[in-house]
């Protein structure tokens, strides 16, 4: 996502019009596609909160410091 489209982020986050997204320089077919900023906002947004597998008994005892022996 770059600068310019996260300052189109920022006008479109305030308009309450339907015109706010036309000719913003990122078109591509948004009626069909979606609108390219939203679809990469989105993206950065689902990158930065990827979820991750949940840790094992093993790694969860080693990450609690126990000795894996259940004492």
């Amino acid at each position: 996502m770059t600068n310019a489209m996260i300052r189109q982020l920022e006008v479109l986050s305030v308009e309450r019009r339907p015109e706010a997204c036309m000719g913003c320089g990122f078109e591509d077919q948004c009626s069909i596609r979606g609108c390219t900023v939203m679809k990469a906002a989105i993206a950065t947004l689902r990158a930065q909160t990827e979820e991750k597998p949940p840790l094992t008994l093993d790694e969860l005892e080693t990450a609690l410091g126990g000795g894996g022996n259940g004492q």
